[in-house]
Parts: C-alpha cells; sequence; structure tokens
C-alpha cells in the first residue's frame, strides 16, 4: 500500500476543490470549514484522498439547487498515536428525491438502519464509517468518520492581531465560511457584498484601509475588479478569489494574486505569518507535494500531434505519456494516474468523449483520482467539450503559451498525484 505523510486540513482542502467550482458553476452556494491545527497523517494520502472525493460527489450530486455544507474536523485521540477524523456534508435546498436520488448515491452501496433513521457503509479504500441521512425533505447529511495513525502538531498557530480583511462577496454563506476561519486566526474580518461597499466602508469610517482584500470571483473573469481595487486600496493587499479551472487562472502578472477557493490551511497560514508577533513556522501545515515532474498523458491517434504536444510539455517542465486511442487512455490512467490528460475527441477504437465519460464515472466513485481532462482537437469547440465533461479545451496546433494556460487553469488549486 503506497504510504506518505500528510497533512489531513492540505488533503480535505484540495479535494473539495474541484466539488465546490461544480457546485458554483451550477448556480449554487458552499460553506466551507475546517478545524483543527496541522496534523502529520501516516498512511496511504492517494486512498484517502478517493474516499473524500466519492462521499463529496454524492452530497453535489444529490442537490439540485442551493447549498453545501462541507465541515471537516482533526482531533487527537486520546491515549493513542491516531487522529480522529469527522467530514460532515450537508446539502441543502432542492433535492433529487425517490429513485433518482438512490441512483445517485448507489455507488455509496448504502444499506438500510433497522431504526431506518439512517443508511451506512464501510468506504472500500480507508475503512471509514460512512452513514446518510435526511433530516428534512430539503436536507441531506453525509458524514465519513474514522481514526488514522498520526498526530496534532502542537505547535502553536501565528495569530493576526486583530489585522482587518474584506471580503468582498455577493453571498453571504461562502464568505462566511471563510470568515469564521480568520477570525480563528485572530483577523478582524468585514463580510461587504460589492466593491463599492469596501471603499464606501474605509471612507465612513475614517478608518486606515484594511490590510488585505480579497475579491470573491465564482467565475473568474474579475481582472478588471482586481486592478481597480489595487487603485483604490494601493496600501492594501488584494487576492482574487476563484473556484478551480477558472479561465483567469494562469494570466501573467496577476496570477501571484490569484487564491482557489476553498483557501488551504496553509494558505491561511502564510496569509497571517507576516502579521502575526511570535514565530509560528513550525505549525505551519505541510502543502501536499506532487509527483516530480508531473506526468500528462497525451490521447491521441496522429503520432505527429503526439509529438508535438510531448515535446512543448518537457519544455514546460512536466513528464508525458502517450495513448493512441481512448481505450488505451483509459486503460493508461488506471494503471497510474496522471496528472492530467490532454484528450483528442477523434479516435479509433473508442474516442475521446467516450474514454472521458468513464473515466470521470470512474473519479466519482473513487477509483481514480480527480485529474483534469482537456479537450485537444482541430474540431469542436469549448461548450461541446464541457458538455461530455472535459475540463477545458484546447485547439490545434496548439501553441506552448496556451498550453502552459491551460495547464495552469487545470491544475492549480488541485490535489496533485499522490500515489
Amino acid at each position: 500500500m503506497p504510504f506518505s505523510v500528510f497533512d489531513m486540513g492540505e488533503l480535505v482542502t484540495l479535494t473539495s476543490r474541484p466539488v465546490v467550482a461544480q457546485v458554483v458553476a451550477r448556480g449554487g452556494s458552499y460553506r466551507f470549514d475546517y478545524v483543527g491545527g496541522p496534523t502529520e497523517i501516516h498512511g496511504d494520502a492517494d486512498a484517502h484522498q478517493r474516499c473524500f472525493q466519492r462521499v463529496m460527489a454524492a452530497a453535489a450530486d444529490l442537490l439540485l439547487k442551493g447549498t453545501l455544507n462541507l465541515f471537516a474536523r482533526a482531533e487527537p485521540v486520546a491515549g493513542r498515536d491516531e487522529v480522529r477524523v469527522t467530514l460532515t456534508l450537508v446539502a441543502a435546498g432542492e433535492l433529487a428525491d425517490g429513485a433518482e436520488a438512490r441512483a445517485r448515491m448507489e455507488h455509496l452501496s448504502l444499506e438500510q438502519d433497522p431504526s431506518g433513521a439512517f443508511a451506512h457503509s464501510t468506504c472500500p479504500f480507508i475503512g471509514a464509517d460512512i452513514s446518510v441521512s435526511a433530516p428534512s425533505a430539503s436536507q441531506v447529511m453525509l458524514q465519513v468518520k474514522f481514526e488514522v495513525d498520526g498526530h496534532m502538531r502542537r505547535a502553536p498557530a501565528p495569530y493576526a492581531h486583530g489585522a482587518s480583511v474584506f471580503l468582498v462577496h455577493p453571498d453571504d454563506e461562502a464568505a462566511e465560511g471563510l470568515a469564521g476561519r480568520l477570525r480563528r486566526l485572530g483577523w478582524d474580518t468585514t463580510i461587504l457584498g460589492t466593491d463599492a461597499d469596501a471603499a464606501l466602508v474605509v471612507q465612513a469610517k475614517l478608518v486606515h484601509p484594511p490590510e488585505t482584500i480579497i475579491l470573491f470571483e465564482p467565475q473568474g473573469t474579475g481582472l478588471r475588479r482586481l486592478e481597480a481595487a489595487k487603485r483604490k486600496h494601493p496600501d492594501s493587499q488584494v487576492l482574487l478569489a476563484v473556484t478551480a479551472g477558472a479561465e483567469v487562472i494562469g494570466t501573467e502578472g496577476i496570477d501571484e494574486a490569484i487564491r482557489v477557493v476553498p483557501l488551504l490551511p496553509s494558505e491561511l497560514w502564510d496569509l497571517t505569518s507576516p502579521r502575526a508577533e511570535e514565530d509560528g513556522g513550525a505549525s505551519r501545515p505541510a502543502p501536499l507535494q506532487p509527483l516530480a515532474p508531473p506526468v500528462v498523458l497525451v490521447a491521441d491517434d496522429n503520432e505527429v500531434n503526439v509529438a508535438v504536444a510531448e515535446g512543448l510539455l518537457r519544455i514546460l517542465g512536466y513528464g508525458t505519456r502517450s495513448a493512441a486511442n481512448g481505450q488505451e487512455a483509459v486503460t493508461s490512467c488506471e494503471a497510474n494516474s496522471p496528472a492530467a490528460v490532454l484528450m483528442d475527441v477523434d479516435m479509433p477504437v473508442m474516442n475521446g468523449y467516450e474514454a472521458t465519460r468513464r473515466l470521470k464515472a470512474q473519479q466519482r466513485l473513487g477509483h481514480l483520482p480527480g485529474f483534469p481532462i482537456i479537450a485537444f482537437t482541430a474540431g469542436d469547440d469549448a461548450a461541446v467539450a464541457a458538455r461530455h465533461g472535459m475540463d477545458d479545451f484546447l485547439s490545434k496546433p496548439v501553441a506552448i503559451g496556451a498550453l502552459k494556460r491551460a495547464l495552469c487553469r487545470a491544475l492549480k488549486g488541485r490535489a496533485p498525484p499522490l500515489r
């Protein structure tokens, strides 16, 4: 079994990002919170990631319209070198029901409790207990509980001592989750609905500008907002928070100001540490380390296209593998998951759309990590690729700049390959 040391908060947060992006893209909202200090977990990070992935996907599938709440907690087990982890997901709003709901949760292999109050199963990857209950017709709760070898790191976290941060988001629910996490680190948080509100608050209170302003832009189109806020508040650190895969990710010159939601515990530590009086360096959560170099699978039946793509990828620092058709691509991913796939559409044996459908189905079941699949074709447009479940689109022949930006969009903010 693959063995590693990893931080549970980093893993849960990274795994939630594609799910949050999916919910927001459908017009829904989300709340995210992780409670627990930095951890050192000894175990199979890939298996834990797949466990979280399959349960999060089920919760998102049940939610037709409304809010997905994702709450995670890590705490020490008294008297043992173990950490108790609880992941709670509550889908609230308009939900799938009846046969449709059962179909969307079929992959969890649930068994009804004799009391009828809830259903449960055991995760095939890490042995965690999974339970599902419906407190009301508009709420479904999925919960994952397990204990794992490891310990909580006891070093004190940095504290912001009342440094001010404005969270500019029209959706109070999403902003409140981050606000709570920042308050626990000593930030004075203010949630505002618009950029204009931020300027008005500074003027009305006759106070110094906030140390940090975080603009939430779910669809990633906020470059002008970012630049305008920097001009209005030259003494503030201005960040743009976007969902995973947002178009703006990878834009030259401003990528250092981009954050993917939910923010990682290590990112909150980095935001807070410069405002802290004491050195909390020992408490920084350890970011997950990707494979070096990350491998991109090129699926294309044209040898010239494969040679060009692999050459450009190597220049950009990626390792490469290739597949001549969709079936080979599926088999290759099952044998060894890549960081991303460049998928041609028109291939023999199995086309790229069918290969994508099969790979996405396995990701939803937790059998494969959630690596992105990028359409790599001279034909269909981005909208067609998106309807078939692809995460991005590249038109052939591809330029190295476009390839670099597409991979940055696809990979930034996602969990790296952990096996």
